[in-house]
């Protein structure tokens, strides 16, 4: 009878539970690790991933240890099934087999009782052959008895007359016909006994062949019955193995699914906490960077200041050094004439033309003092009609292209000396117009060149000393606001006077394009840059 097979190894099992249980120690390694050292996201990762990996080769195992518990479980069932189907036929067979045996019986009795009628007609035919023999011996005896007057019948025939002779031939063909008879009779009993006997013979044969056949039969259609019985129970039996196996191979590949799950998980959460480690370590580097991107631009903007200062300094002491330059030489000059009338002048003389040039002195710095304050007058004035004339000119349409000539005249009437206005700026240039209109329009009316020991200078430098000083700067324009441009030597600012719905700008400016002359201009693409657009504005 064929075995079944086991479902795996015992070497093969032993491995299994082993991997587990090393899956199982790489997980719960953090607790043991943590005691002797803080473990990093990134080891614990490295850590989960091996386990991982080795939980993945335990699942695979499993997988295919349920493949092959499942493939021998199908196996034997089909083969139980098989078998059964076998039984099912050995069992239908036996009862084939029982109706032959009833037939075989049937069959047996028959020969039993044609055995036993030959039994009783031999018997019978022995009886009968036996009383016949005997009757024949009796017959023969008396014939012999009444034949012994015969005897000797050659011996006396001679001395007996005719009559004695047929008497005696008489009794002589009686005695050879009785036994003839006898004979005959006793033949046939003896030959209806012989046949009998062979029937007796043929039917003790048959009864023992069909004894036999049915004995076989039997024993043969037992014999398939119960190993078909035994091989269905050895395939049952298998089948219950494989089951077992299947049933444990199914719940060891849960257990590996669900501890495979379990480090995933681990894993899913560990790369979440790194991504967020790294994410608050970029975020303290990206603060970190802002800051000294911070310090350092207000290191350089101190440094530029400094460098302003030191180059509002410098030319201060260049300007400072050229006018006693320029004094020393009105000195020597004077000295130079002073020594040439010397010699055609009295000392009288010389006290006069001292006293006439105080007097010209005291003159001149009143005409500077009335000059100046002419010049605020006219500031103030030209203020007040400026903002009656943006009060009235808010009214109408901001697209006017008209030229403002009042203006032209208003900043004209600024007094001026030596080509430096009041505020320090060189009349006639944008910067000279523009802080003009700052004073006069806004509530910075104390603006100049150094405002708040900032030095603005040039028009490419307004933008930066404005931030300086806390003037908004951007690139949003608004009636009021200057604009301003970094490119060329110098740069270039203008007075904004109107903002139109497309973007584009009005102007009023000076030194554009006029030499030192008044011009405005309507619907300015400020954003082209270049020499006709602007990079900013400045909302003093």
């Amino acid at each position: 009878m064929r075995l079944p097979r086991s479902s795996q190894p015992l070497s093969h099992r032993l491995r299994r539970a082993i991997g587990g249980s090393v899956v199982l120690a790489l997980v719960a390694g953090a607790a043991a690790t943590s005691t002797a050292r803080a473990e990093t996201l990134d080891e614990k990762q490295q850590r989960l991933e091996q386990a991982l990996q080795t939980s993945k080769a335990s699942l695979q195992n499993s997988k295919d240890e349920a493949a092959s518990t499942q493939d021998d479980l199908t196996t034997s069932q089909t083969r139980l099934s098989r078998q059964q189907q076998l039984l099912s036929q050995a069992t239908a067979d036996v009862t084939a087999a029982k109706a032959q045996d009833q037939l075989l019986g049937t069959r047996l009795k028959s020969a039993q009782t044609a055995l036993a009628k030959a039994d009783k007609d031999v018997a019978d035919g022995k009886a009968r052959l036996d009383k016949e023999r005997k009757r024949y011996t009796t017959s023969m005896n008396r014939l012999v008895q009444q034949s012994s007057p015969l005897q000797g019948l050659a011996l006396i025939t001679t001395n007996t007359d005719a009559a004695t002779m047929a008497q005696r031939a008489q009794w002589s063909r009686v005695a050879v016909n009785v036994s003839h008879d006898q004979v005959d009779k006793v033949s046939h009993l003896v030959t209806t006994l012989q046949t009998a006997q062979k029937t007796q013979a043929a039917a003790t044969k048959q009864a023992a062949e069909r004894k036999k056949e049915s004995a076989d039969h039997l024993r043969t259609t037992t014999s398939i019955e119960s190993e078909a019985s035994d091989a269905a129970d050895a395939v049952a039996a298998t089948v219950a193995l494989n089951t077992a196996a299947a049933e444990n191979a199914k719940a060891q590949l849960e257990a590996d699914q669900n501890a495979t799950a379990t480090i995933q998980g681990q894993i899913d959460t560990t790369v979440k906490q790194i991504a967020q480690a790294k994410a608050e370590a970029e975020r303290k580097a990206a603060e970190e960077r802002a800051a000294k991107i911070a310090a350092a631009k207000a290191k350089a903007a101190a440094e530029r200041k400094a460098a302003q200062e030191r180059a509002a300094k410098a030319a201060a002491a260049q300007k400072a050094a050229a006018a006693r330059a320029a004094k020393l030489e009105a000195q020597k000059a004077a000295q130079e004439k002073a020594r040439q009338a010397a010699a055609k002048r009295t000392a009288a003389q010389k006290s006069a033309a001292k006293a006439a040039a105080a007097r010209a002195a005291a003159k001149e710095r009143a005409a500077r003092q009335k000059a100046k304050a002419a010049s605020n007058r006219a500031a103030k004035a030209a203020a007040a009609a400026e903002r009656r004339k943006n009060t009235s000119s808010s009214k109408k349409s901001s697209s006017s292209a008209k030229r403002s000539s009042y203006t032209a005249g208003s900043y004209s009437a600024v007094a001026n000396y030596n080509g430096v206005d009041p505020w320090g700026f060189y009349w006639g240039q944008c910067v000279s117009y523009a802080a003009w209109k700052v004073r006069t329009t806004t509530s910075w009316s104390n603006f100049q060149n150094y405002t708040n020991g900032v030095h603005f200078g040039n028009a490419v430098n307004w933008g930066y000393a404005a931030r300086q000083i806390g003037v908004r700067v951007d690139t949003h324009p608004s009636v009021g606001s200057v604009a301003w441009r970094t490119s060329g030597s110098a740069g270039h600012v203008a007075w904004v006077t109107a903002v139109h719905s497309d973007g584009t700008i009005d102007v009023s400016e000076y030194n554009y394009l006029v030499s030192s002359g008044f011009d405005t201009r309507s619907h300015v693409d400020w954003s082209a840059g270049g020499s006709q657009g602007f990079v900013g504005f400045i909302h003093f």
